[in-house]
């Protein structure tokens, strides 16, 4: 796979991001009125899907040549902080 272009404009990858966002904020009203071991089930398998996209995203990410030191700074971190967290998806990968 290549790097994309930085140039390119991509539209529906953060559309849909904003529609899954609005979904979360939603249930996040609704939470309020169910009962609280439901809920907080449901927000820890929320954020359980999350860091599994998240480890497919970096893995991609890594695939496609990008730097962790490029990762770290799309992610608002220390590529340091990339390296420790997802070190292990590219170990034996080589």
């Amino acid at each position: 796979m290549r790097k994309p272009d930085p140039t390119e404009r991509v539209i529906e990858a953060p559309d849909y991001a904003a529609s899954i966002a609005r979904q979360i904020r939603a249930y996040a009203r609704r939470a309020g009125d169910a009962d609280p071991a439901v809920a907080a089930e449901t927000f820890n398998r929320i954020r359980a899907e999350l860091d599994r996209a998240e480890r497919h995203a970096i893995t991609a990410w890594l695939a496609q040549d990008y730097s962790y030191r490029e990762l770290g700074r799309a992610f608002g971190v220390n590529h340091n902080a990339v390296i420790q967290r997802y070190r292990r998806l590219t170990e034996g990968a080589a």
